[in-house]
């Protein structure tokens, strides 16, 4: 029996496309063993447990850039974290480790390597974080989401797959889950999310351009806030349409219904997101975060040169920008259709595949990995 061992958590982030390769190489292979190396975060735990999943959780947080008591502590927790993953992973005896960056992946890494364990690397952004960086050079492979990328990895074994998608993601019938939401089949449905975390730019934009947005008959929204963020507009009960066709929840773990029901979705500039929204061929407008090095505009550039996306800055996100940017787009519906195909094409659908038969070609294959 093969063993596999995931290591990214700590966000939704890294833990998502490991979670795609994982149902799809059980959908492959139902003997197959699977393991996940994660934070201590509940939610690492429970996104897992939901799916049959268990979690292995090790010591860890994230490193702050520059010197700091937080960046001493942080060198701490990853050193106890690679000590954590050195006796897991001895205990589990693996065939090969998928990496998804994160300071998780930066505590498995070096203890898959003392181990002599192949080792995929994923890297799910466009611009590469430093951990990524710094993991690459111990990595068989990497597998990234476009060419934009490689010019990173440049004499490493790379291969261009897009972003892994949860096969859950795509299992969902447009017209029925339009139903279940009471969405008639004409309207026009605008799906806002901030991803797990939530967005409060996004949420405040959607909250101070509700009154209009609703004023337009056909209009329906769902509103992901995030856990935590729900916000109701105080004077919600005024807005002519609220009860019927603003759908708003803090979170959801079924993500399929909601994305087949939308006409055109509102986003950040994650990878996860903008892989899903693509996977199922929808319009998109980002709102990349500005901060954490400016990963997100890289991957929302991708999605706006090919189409797929219109790209809109976070200070310039506001009430009446995202009422003029929908009802600009709603009235032309060719440049829709457009940008629907675009986003197909750009999209990943087979990015899980792509990955899990990568990884498993790297069992059996001899490494010559440069250290």
């Amino acid at each position: 029996m093969r063993r596999v061992v995931f290591a990214g958590g700590g966000t939704s982030g890294h833990l998502v496309p490991s979670i795609a390769v994982a149902q799809t190489l059980r959908e492959l292979t139902p003997d197959i063993e699977l393991h996940f190396v994660t934070s201590r975060r509940p939610l690492d735990t429970e996104m897992l447990a939901a799916r049959g999943f268990e979690a292995h959780p090790i010591s860890g947080r994230g490193m702050p850039y520059g010197l700091s008591p937080a960046a001493v502590s942080s060198l701490f927790h990853l050193a106890a974290g690679s000590c954590q993953a050195l006796r897991l992973l001895r205990r589990i005896q693996p065939d090969v480790l998928l990496a998804t960056g994160g300071f998780v992946a930066a505590s498995v890494v070096p203890a898959a390597r003392i181990l002599r364990l192949p080792i995929m690397l994923h890297v799910s952004d466009v611009m590469p974080d430093r951990a990524n960086r710094l993991l690459a050079r111990w990595a068989d492979c990497v597998s990234i989401v476009s060419d934009a990328a490689a010019g990173t990895f440049a004499g490493r074994r790379v291969v261009v797959t897009g972003q892994p998608v949860r096969p859950e993601i795509l299992a969902a019938d447009p017209l029925a889950a339009r139903a279940s939401l009471q969405i008639p089949d004409t309207g026009f449905v605008v799906l806002v999310t901030g991803g797990s975390q939530g967005a409060q730019k996004l949420n405040e934009a959607v909250v101070a351009g509700l009154r209009d947005l609703l004023a337009m008959p056909d209009i329906y929204i769902i509103h992901l806030t995030g856990a935590g963020k729900l916000s109701q507009p105080e004077n919600l009960a005024g807005i002519e349409g609220a009860s019927t066709r603003y759908h708003v929840e803090q979170r959801r773990d079924a993500m399929a219904p909601v994305l087949a029901a939308a006409d055109i979705v509102v986003t950040r500039a994650g990878a996860n997101g903008l892989a899903e929204a693509s996977a199922w061929g929808r319009p998109i407008v980002a709102v990349p975060y500005p901060h954490a090095g400016a990963h997100q505009q890289h991957n929302a550039r991708v999605y706006e040169r090919a189409g797929a996306a219109v790209v809109i800055d976070d200070a310039e996100f506001t009430g009446p920008r995202l009422v003029e940017t929908l009802t600009h787009l709603r009235d032309q519906p060719g440049r829709l259709e457009a940008m629907a195909q675009a986003a197909t094409d750009v999209g990943s659908r087979h990015a899980a595949r792509a990955v899990a038969d990568r990884l498993m070609s790297l069992v059996a294959a001899p490494q010559d990995t440069a250290s």
